[in-house]
């Protein structure tokens, strides 16, 4: 099953603009149209006609959120009905907390949320900086506990001065974190020669 995974913004009513979000390095984000959502060009590029699918969407108890999740399930449903796929969305609901315990709950609620096999595919773009921590957690968990595959990691970035937008594909950078593990482990001296190599190849 593919799971799509997303955190809902906090901004204010007027200040989530919708964008074309031009890809960087990998085409099958580059949606025609916009979206206010960098998952939106994500569900475009991966989701098959027939499929069904999830999306998690993470909801702080804050009204901007709450405002904004409308407008992610307006853009959902109009991506999956263009792509004549069924699509169940489910909202987690966390607190407005950037505590460690608010954190750990956000991380213990995704990860139930996560199908065994499942190819997951997420979007780090919102929510606040230990909220993209935790994101990545869950990731890492479900690929090594229950046997997931991280299959896309996007990023959406806005460019003020020029009021464009950019998608960025991550996934890579998962995946090097667990590499620079295995190499510290074994002393490595030159980590940056071996991962440069791997990308390379």
């Amino acid at each position: 099953m593919k799971q799509f995974l997303c955190w809902v913004p906090y901004q204010g009513k007027g200040g989530l603009k919708t964008f074309h979000y031009e890809a960087v390095d990998n085409p099958a984000l580059d949606m025609k149209g916009g979206a206010s959502f960098p998952i939106i060009p994500v569900m475009s590029g991966y989701l098959e006609e027939n499929e069904e699918t999830e999306l998690i969407a993470v909801v702080a108890d804050y009204e901007n959120a709450r405002d904004n999740f409308g407008i992610l399930r307006e853009e959902t449903g109009n991506i999956c009905r263009a792509k004549n796929v069924h699509c169940n969305i489910r909202e987690v609901q966390v607190p407005y907390d950037d505590g460690l315990e608010a954190q750990l709950d956000a991380f213990k609620k995704l990860v139930g949320c996560i199908e065994e096999e499942s190819e997951l595919y997420s979007c780090i773009s919102y929510g606040s900086k230990p909220s993209s921590v935790v994101e990545i957690m869950t990731l890492r968990y479900a690929r090594m506990v229950k046997h997931c595959s991280n299959e896309c990691v996007a990023y959406g970035k806005v460019d003020f001065n020029t009021d464009k937008a950019y998608i960025y594909d991550v996934t890579a950078l998962v995946y090097l974190d667990d590499i620079l593990r295995v190499l510290a482990e074994n002393d490595v001296l030159a980590p940056e020669e071996v991962i440069k190599y791997m990308l390379e190849s």
